[in-house]
């Protein structure tokens, strides 16, 4: 901001105040983040980067090229290209604007975009003095996006201001054809190029991001259940890997209502149960097959129409005494294909709402007889829908 208030050379003196506001904020800042700070210990320090500096220099080239490199075959080698070029680029655009000090209006134009880049050339070259150590995938990492994204937001704009200025320059109607070409297939390659790199990673980035979805609702599930149902491997693969705190910490945020849907406290499900009398919309208990050593495998399909999606997971009940509802297991769903399920219900979507899993009779009440039921969990609303068919299951 400040330099964009400098049209000439001999204004930086006159204006030099103008520079006091901004030098009090970067040094604050300064002064604010670092105080009393503590290098973690599983963190590696900054000296680590000048022991290597060839891999730091790829980090750092990798670090600008992720938004573009997400996705290909080996994404490290080929977001460190497009870093390259990136870096080419920009220095090209820095040696010509040194070149042409006097043009201040070019300057002007490009000031803006300049800091712009400069603030993730910096992100960078500090991300890789203080995470190289821990390998160069560490520079593919989706947070570091939101820096890194900002040179090719720069290098766009600066692209088009000089393919302007260049288009815009009189000379020698020969001269003025060349440069007014050069400049055109410039910007033409580099947009083509942009457009098709950014295709490509869009692509990546919401598959990904299909996938997070996946994990969290998951996760979701999982520990909804925490209370009734010990699924470890779940919890310790969706969310942190520590299930004794998971279990606690879970507890203590529902204890204090922070946390929604509630946690179950006890395995009867009519508390979390919605009313569909039944309804086959929401799909079906094909079946229980009996396995060795007390194992039984039951299988179907669930989906939530509501979300037009498949359910999130899917809990079996066995009736009780009183004829209630008891939580006994449940099953995250491997969702396997089910063609027919999306053509009756006209609805791709639901071509991976099948289910199955495997389940113990230790889990199970010792009576000769049992009534099991499925129930299709949605993890937003933390609702159970029971799934048409009821199966008798001689223990």
């Amino acid at each position: 901001m400040v330099l964009t208030e400098i049209k000439s050379l001999s204004e930086f003196g006159k204006k030099k105040l103008l520079f006091i506001p901004w030098a009090i904020g970067f040094i604050s800042t300064l002064i604010v983040y670092f105080n009393d700070f503590h290098k973690p210990e599983a963190s590696p320090g900054f000296f680590n980067a000048l022991d290597n500096p060839i891999k730091t220099i790829q980090f750092f080239l990798a670090f600008l090229g992720s938004p573009l490199g997400s996705g290909t075959q080996d994404q490290i080698a080929f977001s460190t290209v497009i870093g390259g070029i990136e870096i080419g680029i920009l220095l090209g655009i820095i040696l010509y604007l040194l070149k042409h000090l006097k043009n201040y209006a070019l300057f002007h134009r490009t000031v803006g975009w300049l800091a712009i880049a400069s603030y993730t050339i910096i992100s960078a070259a500090v991300t890789a003095a203080g995470r190289v150590g821990l390998g160069l995938e560490t520079s593919q990492d989706s947070r570091y996006t939101t820096f890194s994204i900002y040179l090719l937001v720069a290098l766009i704009h600066l692209t088009v201001i000089f393919a302007d200025y260049f288009t815009s320059q009189k000379g020698k109607d020969k001269v003025k054809k060349i440069k007014n070409l050069s400049a055109k297939i410039s910007l033409f390659v580099a947009t083509f190029s942009i457009l098709i790199l950014h295709w490509h990673s869009f692509n990546y980035a919401v598959a990904k991001i299909q996938e997070w979805y996946g994990y969290r609702l998951s996760g979701k599930t999982c520990l909804a259940f925490i209370n009734v149902v010990e699924k470890k491997q779940c919890i310790t693969s969706n969310l942190i890997n520590n299930y004794p705190y998971v279990l606690g910490v879970a507890n203590q945020l529902n204890d204090i209502g922070l946390l929604k849907p509630d946690l179950l406290k006890e395995p009867n499900l009519e508390k979390i149960a919605a009313s569909t009398s039944d309804d086959p919309k929401y799909g079906a208990f094909d079946g229980i097959q009996k396995l060795d050593n007390g194992l039984y495998l039951a299988n179907g399909w669930a989906i939530l129409p509501h979300r037009k999606e498949p359910a999130d997971g899917v809990v079996l009940t066995y009736e009780d005494w009183q004829g209630k509802p008891i939580i006994f297991d449940l099953f995250l769903p491997p969702r396997t294909p089910r063609k027919a399920v999306a053509k009756m219900l006209n609805n791709p979507a639901y071509l991976n709402s099948g289910w199955y899993g495997a389940f113990s009779n230790s889990f199970l009440p010792a009576e000769e007889v049992l009534k099991i039921s499925a129930w299709a969990y949605d993890a937003k609303n933390g609702k159970a829908y029971k799934l048409h068919n009821d199966l008798l299951l001689s223990n």
